[in-house]
């Protein structure tokens, strides 16, 4: 039983010799495996059996961080020897990946949205409200504020002031309305030729009377009835050539007419005077009222009025007013008159006063 156990002791022994030889010189620093794992321990010395062999070789080195590919780890060391042998060299660990490049920067919140643009004001008189903003837009990442609503339009204006009263006359009832547009019908000639008197173009048509001869001869157009008796005339008188400068020659609008002898004129004379020229029958001669001054212009239109209320005449161009009293011709026509004086009528209007 001793000598069993000696010899048991003596191949333990040789046993341990021999794995001491099988692992060779210490290797140096280049020769260590990169993050290897350790070599694995000689089995314990056990019952008559071989020990168990060392461990597997250490774990290979983990796989770089990061996005970039991870290294592949080192295979695992060689198992172990049998009966007792240590493990063999461990296996070389894998090169640590690249790191990997970070993810983008996360996206910037998208901006504010505008607010919407205020409602136009509203119009004037319309007095509605301006519609309001649309809404803004969301920015791309976060919701847009939302535009304000427009202000409301303010209310129009109070209503226009009232158009100022029209040039002319004022009168009562229209008793004729000539502007020669389709011609002279209800005119009809006193004194001298019928050719004397045309319609031509001025614009518009208008009644000219032409060929005035070197004297005071009553040369004039004559409308309406004999009954008329208190009137207002206006008509536009265009002076285009004058035979003198004598008191007789004039361009005029008449009022209770009876004939060429008989009847009341607003005159613009050829000698740059303003006056009522007129006769009261077969029996007397041409009068004048008080004359004042007038710059006659020719080729100009100026706008003449005349009116007869009982037994007054008065007549104006522009601001220039004239008049005579006591008349004794209570009704007649309305003329258009010419002696010794060329001229142009348009828009003849009567009315009562």
């Amino acid at each position: 039983m001793k000598e069993s156990a000696a010899a048991r002791l003596a191949a333990l022994v040789t046993v341990l010799g021999c794995a001491v030889a099988q692992e060779g010189p210490t290797p140096s620093s280049e020769e260590l495996p990169s993050s290897g794992g350790n070599l694995g321990l000689a089995g314990s010395a056990g019952s008559e059996s071989a020990g168990s062999g060392g461990t597997n070789g250490g774990t290979g080195g983990a796989g770089g961080t990061g996005g970039g590919k991870a290294g592949s780890g080192g295979s695992g060391g060689a198992s172990g020897g049998s009966s007792g042998t240590g493990g063999a060299t461990a296996g070389t660990g894998g090169s640590g990946g690249n790191a990997g490049t970070g993810g983008g920067a996360s996206g910037s919140g998208g901006s504010a949205g505008k607010g919407g643009a205020g409602g136009s004001a509203g119009t004037t008189s319309s007095g509605g409200a301006g519609a309001g903003g649309s809404s803004g837009k969301g920015g791309s990442g976060g919701a847009g504020t939302g535009g304000s609503s427009g202000k409301g339009g303010s209310g129009g204006t109070t209503a226009g002031t009232g158009g100022s009263a029209g040039t002319g006359s004022p009168g009562g009832t229209v008793l004729l309305d000539e502007d020669f547009e389709s011609g002279t019908d209800g005119w009809s000639i006193l004194g001298q030729a019928a050719s004397d008197w045309t319609l031509v173009s001025d614009g518009s048509m208008v009644f000219q009377a032409a060929n005035a001869p070197g004297s005071n001869s009553f040369r004039a157009q004559r409308a309406g009835a004999t009954t008329w008796t208190d009137v207002r005339a206006t008509a536009r008188i265009k002076v285009t050539g004058v035979t003198g400068s004598n008191s007789d020659r004039f361009a005029g609008l008449c009022v209770r007419v009876r004939d060429d002898v008989t009847y009341y004129c607003l005159a613009i004379r050829g000698d740059d005077k303003l006056a009522i020229r007129y006769r009261q029958g077969s029996g007397g001669s041409g009068m004048n009222s008080t004359s004042v001054n007038f710059a006659l212009e020719l080729n100009t239109w100026y706008d003449a009025e005349i009116e007869a209320v009982g037994t007054t005449v008065t007549g104006r161009v522009g601001s220039t007013t004239v008049s005579v009293d006591d008349i004794t011709t209570a009704s007649g026509n309305v003329a258009i008159a010419v002696p010794g004086i060329n001229a142009r009528f348009d828009d003849v209007l009567v009315t009562t006063p």
